[in-house]
């Protein structure tokens, strides 16, 4: 499966996620080091983490700050689990 770009920036946009276009690019890039059929699975708990961290912060910037380093660092450490 690839990574369905739409979709998820659909699904983030309904939700409130505010990625950036460096977002994109480095989820991308750690997507690149699992097999193609976990990414669905990857994205959704990718977005599921920063709605987790959102849920206990209004929605501000720095919410959504702390909501990407969180989502970011527990991506990197599912990536590169061997």
């Amino acid at each position: 499966m690839y990574l369905n770009w739409n979709q998820f920036k659909s699904y983030c946009i309904k939700n409130n996620i505010q990625l950036l276009k460096d977002d994109f690019k480095f989820i991308e890039r750690e997507c690149m080091k699992i097999p193609a059929n976990e990414h669905r699975s990857v994205l959704k708990a990718y977005a599921d983490e920063w709605l987790s961290d959102l849920e206990f912060n209004q929605n501000t910037q720095h919410a959504q700050n702390m909501a990407r380093f969180r989502a970011n660092k527990w991506l990197m450490e599912r990536c590169n689990e061997t």
